[in-house]
């Protein structure tokens, strides 16, 4: 269950990477990393279908509005 988490973290994070983030990235590597927020979304709904809601609800919510907040 982490690693999904981790996933969902990951996507998030590269789709919301300003300007200067994506140049940085492209000079050190070939071929920087890309996302969608449509992506992050089907991620995180990967993970809600996986784990129980009642459960987790906190650290589904967090989740849920980090992928939301810029979409």
């Amino acid at each position: 269950m982490f690693t999904q988490y981790s996933v969902v973290y990951f996507v998030t994070q590269v789709y919301m990477m300003s300007w200067v983030e994506r140049k940085m990235a492209a000079a050190l590597f070939a071929v920087p990393p890309t996302a969608t927020v449509d992506e992050a979304l089907s991620h995180f709904m990967q993970v809600l279908s996986s784990v129980l809601w009642h459960t987790t609800q906190s650290v589904n919510s967090f989740f849920l509005a980090c992928t939301t907040r810029s979409a």
